[in-house]
């Protein structure tokens, strides 16, 4: 949810610098107003656009894959206690705190509705070229909503509304500019602390102006008379929250687009420099899904471990499997495994002893040593992904290497993780029956971690390799 937030806060904070740097003192309003509606939907969406990637694994040679399966062994035939997490006192506060602004700020859109509906319901209503007029006993400005336009009871009547007035109010009726400013409120009740969205309404409502300035030019033509009603109302303001009023603060702004004009060749490349402005946002600001190909490189094998072609003594065998037998025990299942206890002494000389056996020989020894495996690569699961492994009665999860509950997925967005390996429980395993799938998962930065460390790491591994089952008598 965080990366969520994040990435549609930058993305509509970078459109909406295009808006004002590449567009808003152009003359094509129309254009303009698609493009401020559809930035905000855009970046309403765009952070939920998954783009698969496909991200080459690792090579891994047969020695590296054996202890893959080793080490998950070892995870899935061990009980490990479910960790309790403390309360986020923190996520509790900040939800809180959301939540009292969003409802204060839904508080203030329905009481200004409300607010509006009843001038409608107490005003003198009169049928206006398909829609009304709302004549209001108070001293108002003329401004619009919806389909009614609000002007003063005595000044209608006493002819004082001019003809541009109300062809300009009329503009914004017929092209349901208010629809526009209803769907930015809305959003700014649930995305209040996206500080883009003033922006936004500023930029839409001026954009209102314009349209409506440029329609009322070109049926009645003469600009200068249309600017000098316009100063005279310019020391008034608007009582309403969602109308279009007739000032607005920035008449300078008004006036000037009113005498300017633009090439169409300014035109066409600005409108076609859009295209792919769209296609580089979605690429930045979308969620990268990182397919793993799990084909190996053949090209890119890891080396075997040492031996020689003469091959140890039987005298030297018979140590090594001395050291071995000593720390081999055999679990309930009947399959040997090898204890954590052994001294660093005994297992630099294991090593040592591997390294002097032939190939036929180290083929045929439990305890083996091979070159360290690369790092896993980075896999990033889907949403879809995330919302199955919630179901405990078939996964068991597991969050950078300890134990967790499955609903602790709610806090964390797929794009949280950098590495997801799943692996089906043997029927042995002691967790099989409470879940039957094992998803073991690396946040960012614990993968970043481990990243550098098995990057770093040159030591052989030492891995027990289970061959034959112990036979029964």
């Amino acid at each position: 949810m965080t990366s969520y937030l994040i990435k549609n806060i930058l993305c509509s904070g970078l459109l909406i610098m295009v808006y004002v740097l590449l567009l808003e003192k152009e003359k094509f309003h129309h254009l303009k107003r698609f493009y401020l509606l559809f930035s905000l939907l855009f970046s309403l969406a765009v952070p939920l656009v998954e783009m698969q990637v496909s991200n080459p694994a690792s090579p891994l040679s047969e020695a590296s894959a054996t202890l893959g399966s080793y080490e998950r062994q070892i995870n899935t035939n061990t009980t490990l206690p479910l960790k309790e997490h403390a309360p986020d006192y923190t996520y509790y506060v900040m939800l809180i705190i959301y939540i009292i602004i969003s409802s204060l700020l839904f508080f203030r859109f329905v009481k200004n509705l409300y607010s509006i509906f009843q001038s409608i319901k107490r005003s003198e209503r009169i049928a206006y070229r398909n829609g009304e007029i709302a004549l209001i006993n108070s001293s108002i400005i003329p401004h619009s909503f919806l389909s009614y336009i609000f002007l003063n009871k005595t000044d209608f009547e006493k002819g004082k509304i001019e003809k541009e007035i109300l062809e300009h109010e009329k503009v914004h009726i017929n092209q349901k500019h208010s629809l526009d400013i209803l769907f930015v409120e809305l959003l700014q009740i649930f995305f209040w602390f996206n500080p883009f969205i003033i922006l936004y309404k500023r930029a839409i409502r001026i954009n209102h102006e314009f349209l409506a300035d440029d329609a009322v030019i070109k049926k009645y033509k003469d600009i200068s008379v249309y600017q000098h009603l316009l100063l005279s109302h310019a020391a008034y303001s608007s009582n309403s929250s969602f109308g279009s009023p007739l000032n607005y603060s920035l008449t300078k702004k008004r006036f000037t687009m009113m005498t300017r004009t633009t090439s169409v060749f300014t035109t066409l490349w600005k409108q076609l420099l859009l295209l792919p402005l769209i296609v580089a946002t979605t690429l930045v600001f979308s969620s990268k899904i990182i397919a793993q190909d799990t084909t190996p490189a053949k090209h890119k094998e890891l080396k075997a471990i040492e031996h020689t072609q003469e091959g140890t003594s039987q005298e030297l065998l018979g140590e090594y499997n001395a050291i071995i037998g000593k720390h081999q025990k055999i679990n309930k299942a009947g399959w040997p495994y090898f204890t954590t206890s052994i001294s660093n002494t005994e297992r630099n000389r294991l090593e040592t002893i591997f390294k002097q056996m032939s190939k036929a020989q180290q083929d045929k020894q439990l305890v083996i040593f091979m070159p360290p495996p690369s790092p896993l690569p980075k896999v990033i699961p889907t949403r879809q992904q995330i919302a199955s492994w919630k179901n405990d009665k078939i996964y068991g999860v597991w969050i950078d290497n300890k134990r967790a509950k499955n609903n602790d997925l709610d806090n964390y967005a797929n794009t949280d993780f950098a590495q997801v390996f799943v692996s089906k429980l043997s029927k042995n395993a002691i967790n099989y029956g409470k879940h039957y799938y094992q998803v073991d998962l690396m946040t960012k930065s614990y993968y970043e971690n481990y990243y550098k460390m098995a990057s770093a790491n040159n030591q052989n591994i030492m891995v027990f390799r289970r061959k034959i089952k112990k036979q029964k008598k």
